[in-house]
Formats: C-alpha cells, structure tokens, sequence
C-alpha cells in the first residue's frame, strides 16, 4: 500500500513462488484494479531460458532484461485482469 495525494492506494500481490529461489522461472504478480496496472515479473535463473511466455486468454511474450551477473529479470505489464489460470512457460532457444 501507499499513499497518493492522500488517498490510500492498493496493490494486491499474488504468485507461488519465491522471488529468489533456486528455481530455474520465479514469478510475482501485482495489480491496482483501480488505475488498471497488472504486471507479472520474476527471475530466470536457468541460463538455457530464453524467452518467456504468458498464457492467459492467449499467448504473450514477457520483456527480459540481462543484469550483470548470471542472472535475468522478466515482466510483463498489461492494463486489463489477468484471465485465470495464468500459466508461464520458461523456453529455451529450441523453444522446449
């Protein structure tokens, strides 16, 4: 939460894993119903994950920035509700 001008603005976070894990994709997500922002992000840490797409109603590809180190940064922002289930899929080169 925080304040804008003196109103209360909300963000609502959700996803399963944790932001920094072990795992080759993590995912968040937030949203603020009110100004229409919704944004899935999250870490690749597997080096072979090239690309990442979001399915929801259909398919999209998600935006990744190279950091120094070996590690990745992903997300993807859009101005209407994710469709439930979201699902994220981490491809490689090969597209597997």
């Amino acid at each position: 939460m925080k304040k804008n001008n003196g109103e209360l603005v909300v963000y609502y976070t959700f996803g399963t894993s944790q932001l920094y894990s072990d795992e080759g994709l993590t995912w968040q997500g937030s949203e603020n119903r009110e100004e229409n922002k919704y944004i899935l992000y999250g870490v690749i840490n597997n080096p072979r994950i090239k690309q990442v797409i979001i399915k929801g109603d259909n398919y999209k590809e998600a935006r990744i920035i190279d950091t120094e180190g070996d590690k990745r940064i992903w997300y993807f922002l859009q101005k209407d509700s994710f469709k439930q289930p979201i699902r994220i899929y981490g491809l490689s080169i090969d597209g597997e």
